[in-house]
């Protein structure tokens, strides 16, 4: 199965299956968030918890805990909410240059 990266919202982990959540529906596969998190730019995409893999260019909004990705709330994990906040804004920086 070939996706294109720049269509990933997010990656999803359920039971060993990883789904990957695009602008053109859900594909899922086997596999670990841990291979997927090594194959994708870490500039782009960002893990904000053991199960979800996010793509930071569809990052919506923030919200204490909480972000918005393509529409769907994901929780970030209290100890990758600064992580996340760093890489996001260091990301945003970068599309604004």
């Amino acid at each position: 199965m070939k996706l294109d990266v720049s269509h990933i919202c997010y990656v999803e982990v359920q039971d060993h299956l990883l789904i990957y959540h695009t602008t053109d529906g859900e594909f899922v596969t086997k596999g670990t968030i841990r291979d997927v998190d090594g194959q994708l730019d870490p500039g782009h995409f960002f893990r904000c918890n053991r199960c979800y893999l996010v793509n930071l260019e569809y990052v919506e909004n923030y919200q204490g805990s909480d972000i918005t990705v393509n529409g769907d709330i994901i929780q970030v994990s209290r100890s990758r909410r600064k992580p996340f906040l760093d890489v996001l804004n260091e990301y945003m920086n970068e599309v604004v240059k």
